[in-house]
């Protein structure tokens, strides 16, 4: 992600990057990690979070190189 967004300023790579490795974890999650049955889980379906979480990271970095300095989107970033 960093080295798209500083050296290449092609935001929509990153964001395209991100959504197919996240969908790839989700499916390498699915298909050889998690089991498919057998004991009852206190949070089903909740490891598929995890892969989502670069989301948020993409869209922060997207905010933060910006090409005009504005304090508002820095503070929003380290929220």
């Amino acid at each position: 992600l960093g080295h798209i967004n500083i050296e290449l300023r092609a935001f929509w790579v990153a964001y395209a990057c991100t959504f197919v490795l996240a969908v790839l974890l989700a499916l390498v999650l699915r298909f050889d990690i998690v089991p498919q049955a057998g004991r009852k889980q206190l949070l089903p379906k909740c490891e598929f979070l995890g892969p989502l979480a670069i989301l948020p990271a993409a869209i922060g970095m997207s905010l933060e190189f910006r090409v005009e300095y504005d304090p508002t989107a820095i503070a929003l970033c380290w929220v």
